[in-house]
């Protein structure tokens, strides 16, 4: 998928087809998967709200990186 951003600033993951889940709108950390991705397609693995997709880890080019959860404010950590 690739992070986008839609009107209103709201962020989604679209894929090749086109078809899009929005990102949950309390995820703080779109720009880094935009960034990590280098605007092409990452792998991001997550929960469904239902309404939304809360990103929990993403992969891309060989690199795993975890999402910070709570309110340390933690960005997206690389593990591998």
């Amino acid at each position: 998928v690739r992070p986008v951003r839609g009107p209103g600033g709201a962020w989604a993951l679209r894929d090749d087809s086109g078809m899009a889940l929005p990102v949950d709108p309390g995820f703080t950390h779109s720009w880094e998967l935009l960034s990590i991705g280098g605007g092409g397609a990452i792998d991001v693995f997550g929960e469904w709200s239902g309404d939304w997709l809360i990103p929990l880890s993403i992969s891309a080019d060989g690199r795993f990186f975890v999402v910070g959860r709570g309110h340390s404010g933690a960005a997206v950590t690389r593990v591998a």
